[in-house]
């Protein structure tokens, strides 16, 4: 016959625990690209990336003095939808909205050894110093070359609110733009 076992011990304490390992390397995001972009609720005003690229491929006479409406009469590229219609140099918002644009605009002014050239943009027509946005002014350019500037700004315009790209020059006399230098013109990116 077996005789009877033993009472049993008590436990032994639990160990601590080993101290966990270092997390692996994330990997690298993949490149953002543009277009539409995924499934969303409502699509807000990044939903596209839009380019607008007119130009005026000859030449428009500046009086001296003069603040003057650059015009841009050809349509060069357009992706997605910018909202605006354009007529004579006025970009109009008919969105329905207040929409911000970003805008870059080169004028090109033709050889002239005197005074002072300038290109800024302006909304609904206010000229006053205070109202231009991105202007930019140099001097003529002495090597006997064509005066290029570009002018950049962002701006925002509620519905029908419309914006114009100026130009000026001091030379005393009258002065084209749009020609010369081996240059393509004026351009307005949008």
């Amino acid at each position: 016959t077996n005789g009877t076992s033993g009472s049993s011990g008590t436990s032994g304490i639990n160990g601590c625990s080993g101290s966990s390992g270092t997390s692996g390397v994330s990997g690298t995001s993949g490149t953002s690209g543009f277009g539409t972009s995924g499934t969303s609720g409502t699509s807000g005003s990044n939903g596209v990336a839009t380019l607008l690229i007119r130009k005026h491929n000859t030449t428009q006479n500046l009086t001296t003095s003069t603040d003057t409406v650059v015009l841009f009469n050809t349509q060069k590229t357009l992706v997605g939808s910018t909202s605006l219609t354009y007529s004579n140099g006025t970009f109009t918002n008919t969105s329905g909205s207040q929409k911000t644009y970003i805008l870059d605009a080169t004028v090109i002014f033709a050889i002239n050894n005197t005074g002072t050239r300038g290109v800024y943009f302006a909304i609904n027509g206010s000229i006053l110093p205070s109202n231009r946005y991105g202007e930019v002014l140099a001097a003529y350019a002495s090597s006997g070359d064509v005066t290029a500037l570009t002018a950049s700004t962002s701006i925002t315009l509620n519905n029908n609110e419309y914006f114009q790209v100026y130009a000026w020059q001091t030379t005393a006399g009258n002065l084209n733009i749009g020609a010369g230098g081996g240059f393509d013109g004026c351009q307005i990116s949008i």
